[in-house]
C-alpha cells in the first residue's frame, strides 16, 4: 500500500504493435501474473478487460458514413452497433438540428412492417448523440420526420412516431458540437419483452438483432441459469429438422445469459439448455438436439440486468469444411513457419494438424496443433514434408488439402521486415541477422526508391564496430553498406540486429508502400567468418508502409495543448516548442517503442510554436 510505479510506454510488455490489426471492435485484455508466480490472496482479479473501437488515423471511415451506404436493419425490433470516428457530412445533407451543423453522421435504413408507434434510441452510446429519422430518396431531398439531441439516458437521444406500413425510413445519428465515439442503435427496444409477444425467427440458420433497454421480469418468468431474470426478450423458433442446433449472443454489446425453454406458457417452461459465458467476453452459446415441429422460445438476458444491444444467431446441423488452406512454402532453417485454414460449419470446430500424417502435438517448437493456426518455430530439416488438418465437429470431419514444406539448407539470413512511419517525416529500416553463430562481417547495397526514401542515415550499429557507407549512387536508390564486429567477435545464434538505416520520407496525401531490398552495387552481398572466409547466406527484402504525417493539436480554455503524431517505427526524437521560431527549448524526449505519441503542453502561453528533431 502506498507505492506505485510509472512504466514507460517504450518498456517490454507496456505497448502492443497493432500495425496489421484492421480497424474494427476489439476487447482490449491486461493480465498481470498470467503465470501465477506471485501467491496472491485473491488470485481472481488479474485481469481487466475493455471494448474498444480501433481505428487507424487517416484512413478510416465507417462504412455507412454516407446516407448511400446507410446499413439496413431488416426487423421490427432490431439494432446495430457502430461509431461514427471519422464521419463527415455530406454535401447537401441537412442539419439535423438548427444549432447543429451535420459534421460526423452515420446512416442506417429500416421498413416499417405495419402501421405501428415506433422508439429509436441510442441508449448505451458513448458521446451525446444527435438522433434524426427522414423519408426521401437522396440526402438532398429529405423530409425530417422527427429529431432530437437527448431524452434518452444522459446525453443519448430519443425519438418517437407513428410509422406507416412498408416506408423507409433513414435514421442519421450524429454528435452534438462534432462529438465521435461509440454508437448503440435500439429501434423499438424489448418489444419482444413478453414471453407472449416473442419475435419469431426462421430457418435452419441466420441472425437477428435487438435490444433488451426497458425490458422487464414477468410474473411467473423463472429465473435463467439461475441468474434471476431482469431485463429478459424472447424469440419464438420452430425447429425445421431433426437434429443438433446451435445458438449464440456472439457480437453483442453485453454480458449476456441466454437459455432455450419448451412450453406453452411463461410460468410452465421446461429448460433445453441454458449457457452463460462459454464463448468468452460475456458471450454464450448454446448447443441442443432439436425436434423438428417443435417450438423452442429462446430467452436472451443480461447478468445480472446487463443492458444494450444483442445479436442472436444460429444455425443446424452442418458439417464443416476448408474454405482455404495454407499454400506450400519454403524457408531456410530456423525460419518461423505459418499455416492457417479457413474452416466452415456448425460451430464449435476443432482442429488436429498432421505432419506426414502423423498427428502434431504442442511443445516448444510447435504451437497451435489444435487451432486453426499451426506454429513451427525454428524449423529444421525434420520438419519437412506435407502438412493437413483435420476440422472436425457433431456432424462429421474432413481433411485438408496438403500443404508442402521444404527446409533450404542454409539458415542465415539477412532481412528486413515490413516497416511502417509517416509521410513527411522519418522512418527507420531495422537490418537484421538470423545468425548461425559464426558470422564476423557483412556487406550489402540497400536499394530503394529515392522518390520516396532520402538522406539515409546508419544508427544503432553493434559498439565497436567498423562501419563504412559507400554513397557514391544514392541518387539512383543505392546506398552500400559494410560492417565487420571488432577484434575475433562474432554475433552470437539467433536473431541479431545488424542496424538501422533511418530515412527522410516524401511527402504524400495518400498512403505509400515502398521497397527496402538488396543489390549487387555498389558492393556485392556478402556475409564474412572471422578468418575472412565467405559464408552462405541469404539476402530477402522488405517494405516500407508510409502514412501521410499528421501532427494534431487540441487547445484547450485554459491555453494549454495536447499534441498527438505518429513519429514512426520509435525513432526517438525530442519536442521543442518556441514563442518566435528563433529559440527553441526542449519540452520532451521519446526513446521509441510507440507508434503514435501523445504530449500535453499546460503551460498556459498565448502563442506557442513546436517542431520534432529527430536524435542520434
Amino acid at each position: 500500500m502506498g507505492w506505485a510505479d510509472l512504466y514507460s510506454a517504450s518498456l517490454l510488455d507496456q505497448w502492443i504493435d497493432v500495425t496489421d490489426v484492421p480497424n474494427g471492435r476489439y476487447w482490449l485484455e491486461a493480465i498481470v501474473d498470467p503465470a501465477n508466480s506471485i501467491l496472491e490472496s485473491n488470485e481472481t482479479n488479474n485481469s481487466a478487460r475493455i471494448l474498444i473501437d480501433f481505428v487507424r488515423p487517416g484512413n478510416a471511415t465507417p462504412a455507412n458514413d454516407d446516407f448511400a451506404n446507410a446499413i439496413v436493419i431488416p426487423t421490427i425490433t432490431g439494432g446495430d452497433t457502430g461509431n461514427n470516428f471519422g464521419a463527415t457530412g455530406e454535401i447537401g445533407e441537412p442539419s439535423h438540428l438548427p444549432d447543429n451543423v451535420a459534421s460526423s453522421s452515420v446512416w442506417w435504413r429500416w421498413i416499417a412492417p405495419s402501421n405501428m408507434n415506433v422508439t429509436i434510441t441510442t441508449d448505451g452510446s458513448s458521446f451525446d448523440t444527435v438522433l434524426a429519422i427522414y423519408t426521401g430518396t437522396s440526402v438532398k431531398d429529405l423530409t425530417v420526420v422527427v429529431a432530437a439531441d437527448d431524452g434518452g439516458i444522459g446525453k443519448n437521444s430519443l425519438v418517437t412516431f407513428s410509422a406507416s406500413g412498408g416506408i423507409t425510413y433513414y435514421i442519421a445519428v450524429d454528435g452534438f458540437a462534432g462529438a465521435t465515439g461509440d454508437i448503440l442503435l435500439n429501434i423499438n427496444p424489448a418489444l419482444n419483452d413478453l414471453f407472449e409477444d416473442c419475435l419469431v425467427i426462421t430457418g435452419e440458420d441466420g441472425h437477428v438483432t435487438g435490444s433488451n433497454r426497458g425490458a422487464r421480469q414477468e410474473s411467473g418468468e423463472p429465473n435463467h441459469i439461475p441468474i434471476t431474470a431482469l431485463a429478459s426478450i424472447w424469440y419464438c423458433w420452430t425447429a425445421p429438422t431433426n437434429g443438433p442446433f446451435v445458438f449464440d449472443t456472439g457480437g453483442s454489446s453485453f454480458d449476456t445469459v441466454l437459455d432455450v425453454y419448451t412450453g406453452a406458457s411463461v410460468d410452465a417452461l421446461t429448460s433445453v439448455a441454458s449457457d452463460h459465458d462459454s464463448v468468452g467476453i460475456g458471450a454464450s452459446r448454446v448447443t441442443f438436439n432439436a425436434v423438428s415441429n417443435t417450438t423452442y422460445h429462446i430467452s436472451v438476458d443480461g447478468k445480472p440486468g446487463g443492458v444494450g444491444f444483442v445479436k442472436l444467431s444460429w444455425s443446424g446441423p452442418v458439417p464443416p469444411s476448408v474454405v482455404t488452406m495454407a499454400s506450400s512454402t519454403n524457408a531456410p532453417a530456423g525460419a518461423v513457419i505459418r499455416f492457417h485454414v479457413n474452416a466452415g460449419g456448425s460451430k464449435p470446430l476443432a482442429f488436429q494438424w498432421l505432419h506426414q500424417g502423423t498427428n502434431l502435438l504442442n511443445s516448444d517448437y510447435v504451437s497451435g496443433a489444435g487451432s486453426d493456426t499451426l506454429v513451427l518455430n525454428k524449423i529444421q530439416f525434420v520438419d519437412e514434408g506435407v502438412y493437413a488438418v483435420v476440422v472436425s465437429n457433431a456432424f462429421g470431419a474432413i481433411t485438408s488439402t496438403p500443404a508442402n514444406l521444404i527446409v533450404l539448407d542454409n539458415a542465415r539470413v539477412v532481412f528486413i521486415n515490413p516497416v511502417y512511419g509517416p509521410g513527411g517525416a522519418f522512418v527507420r529500416v531495422p537490418v537484421e541477422l538470423q545468425s548461425v553463430g559464426n558470422e564476423h562481417g557483412l556487406g550489402f547495397s540497400l536499394l530503394f526508391d529515392p522518390a520516396v526514401l532520402s538522406r539515409p542515415r546508419a544508427t544503432n550499429f553493434p559498439i565497436g564496430a567498423a562501419l563504412i557507407l559507400n554513397t557514391n549512387q544514392l541518387a539512383d536508390g543505392r546506398l552500400g553498406v559494410m560492417l565487420t564486429l571488432p577484434g575475433q567477435s562474432t554475433f552470437a545464434p539467433g536473431l541479431a540486429a545488424v542496424g538501422d538505416i533511418i530515412f527522410d520520407t516524401a511527402s504524400s496525401g495518400e498512403p505509400v508502400t515502398t521497397f527496402a531490398g538488396f543489390g549487387p552495387a555498389p558492393w556485392p552481398r556478402f556475409v564474412l567468418d572471422t578468418g575472412g572466409n565467405t559464408l552462405a547466406a541469404l539476402f530477402a527484402a522488405g517494405s516500407v508502409s508510409l502514412e501521410p504525417f499528421r501532427l494534431n493539436v487540441e487547445t484547450f480554455p485554459d491555453t494549454s495543448y495536447n499534441l498527438t503524431f505518429a513519429p514512426g517505427n520509435g525513432t526517438p526524437f525530442v519536442i521543442e516548442a518556441s514563442q518566435d521560431l528563433i529559440s527553441w527549448m526542449p519540452m520532451t524526449t521519446n526513446v521509441g517503442g510507440s507508434d503514435t505519441f501523445r504530449y500535453g503542453d499546460t503551460n498556459a502561453l498565448p502563442q506557442r510554436f513546436y517542431r520534432v528533431r529527430l536524435l542520434p
